[in-house]
């Protein structure tokens, strides 16, 4: 698995984010890198679907955030005053 591939497009190299969690080849900084990576891809999709602009197939943002609780169950989840993470 690419690594680095997977850090800049998770979808290119997942199919769902569950299989980044049992990915032998990571440590966890990498699922924990990827999975972020792919929940800021499906915050700025919904941004995107927000203002009319198409988007293709995706994962739910709770599955990445599942994803992420379960590689690193004390990590702080972030409340988002936007959709973006942001503030």
């Amino acid at each position: 698995m690419d690594f680095n591939q997977a850090k800049l497009n998770p979808a290119s190299e997942f199919r769902h984010p569950a299989e980044v969690v049992s990915e032998p080849s990571f440590t966890k900084d990498q699922k924990l890198a990827v999975l972020r990576q792919w929940e800021y891809d499906v915050r700025e999709m919904e941004v995107a679907e927000d203002e009319n602009m198409q988007g293709g197939s995706r994962v739910a943002l709770r599955d990445v955030l599942n994803a992420l609780d379960e590689v690193d169950p004390d990590r702080e989840e972030q409340s988002s005053p936007n959709k973006q993470g942001g503030e």
